[in-house]
């Protein structure tokens, strides 16, 4: 398995694609908390979160999500069905928290709406 890295790109004016790539546990830093604590200090902010990429996410990834849910603009987070993470959403009941798409082409069509 693939160390993890989180890599930032911003599409568009004030929208932002953060993509999480291999393993993420506590050891991964820069983390997806951290990127998302440094993307909050800008001023409308719209986050696309990419977790298609990620082998595996742990306890870290999804305390992130779920406190900077309702910290930014819109957050989307990208989990494709019958993945790891989407099981581990499941299992936490936290697609009830967070606004999830199933690929990123869909989750970029609802940013512009």
């Amino acid at each position: 398995m693939e160390t993890g890295r989180v890599t930032t790109q911003h599409l568009d004016r004030d929208v932002w694609l953060v993509t999480a790539v291999g393993e993420h546990d506590l050891a991964v830093s820069p983390s997806i908390g951290d990127t998302l604590d440094d993307l909050e200090r800008r001023v409308g902010t719209n986050i696309v979160v990419d977790l298609t990429p990620a082998e595996f996410i742990d306890s870290t990834v999804i305390a992130a999500l779920a406190r900077h849910s309702h910290r930014h603009d819109r957050l989307i987070v990208v989990v494709p069905p019958h993945s790891f993470a989407r099981h581990l959403f499941d299992l936490v009941h936290l697609k009830d928290q967070l606004e999830l798409a199933d690929s990123l082409d869909h989750a970029l069509a609802r940013m512009e709406t």
